[in-house]
């Protein structure tokens, strides 16, 4: 399991040098935040997972400004946040009734595009709590082809078109999708494997990804989620190897980041 790597070296500048402006515009001062931030950079780009994200949201600093912002691009994909939302140091927690987030993020985005196929991605979402609720921590659905949710229902575990769903009572930890194969969906929780679905739709929409629901019919929310936000990603398709590495990657940084709490 990755850990929190010691200061110094090339890798960790080159890692600073990412953060300084992260931390600029989303105001970070406190030092172990700040040292959070960097060490996250250094292990994603350590372990070759930072080229796989297209947007990274770590949900540090407290305040909706700081927890808008698109580590990966500061200039794309940054979060609007809609209706409830509790903003804390250790996250954003949606209220499972209006709240929920536009990530900017298009399904048919061509930073999300792996050689002519939009079935190549993955999604995180870290959830501090726990919820008996329904809903979707981070997904979209245009009504037809297209359906990707990250969907810890404790009633649900089905499939449908181009799809990503599963079914899990736990909604703590680091819950994650990935498709890496052609008409297959890997869903875990906490580096467990819990599904392996085939699907044969393959879909394409201009729509973006909701955060803390899902996007129905071209941006009205719904399937709202009460689950606290302390991490999250959207990116390439990651192995279930990889996924691991991620896990352990996220879970060093949330103890990083609320060291002082």
């Amino acid at each position: 399991m990755p850990k929190l790597l010691p200061v110094g070296g090339f890798g960790f500048v080159k890692a600073s040098n990412i953060a300084k402006t992260f931390f600029d515009v989303a105001g970070i001062v406190e030092p172990y935040q700040k040292l959070a931030i960097e060490q996250l950079i250094y292990n994603l780009c350590n372990f070759g997972l930072w080229d796989k994200v297209v947007a990274l949201y770590p949900m540090i600093g407290g305040t909706a400004l700081a927890h808008s912002f698109n580590l990966k691009n500061l200039v794309n994909h940054n979060l609007i946040f809609f209706g409830g939302w509790t903003h804390s140091a250790t996250g954003a927690k949606p209220n499972g009734i209006n709240g929920y987030a536009n990530t900017n993020l298009p399904h048919n985005a061509p930073e999300i595009e792996f050689n002519g196929s939009y079935l190549n991605r993955h999604f995180s979402y870290y959830s501090r709590t726990q919820s008996a609720a329904s809903g979707v921590l981070l997904g979209i659905n245009d009504g037809g082809a297209v359906i990707n949710y990250l969907y810890p229902n404790p009633l649900t575990s089905a499939l449908s078109g181009n799809a990503i769903f599963a079914g899990s009572t736990n909604t703590q930890g680091l819950l994650a999708a990935t498709m890496v194969q052609t008409n297959r969906a890997d869903y875990y929780t906490n580096g467990t494997l819990l599904q392996m679905s085939a699907f044969g739709t393959i879909g394409t929409t201009i729509d973006p990804y909701f955060l803390g629901a899902s996007n129905q019919l071209s941006g009205t929310a719904g399937l709202f989620s009460d689950c606290e936000c302390s991490f999250s990603s959207i990116g390439l398709g990651l192995t279930f190897n990889e996924l691991n590495v991620l896990k352990g990657i996220v879970e060093d940084f949330v103890i990083a980041k609320n060291a002082a709490i």
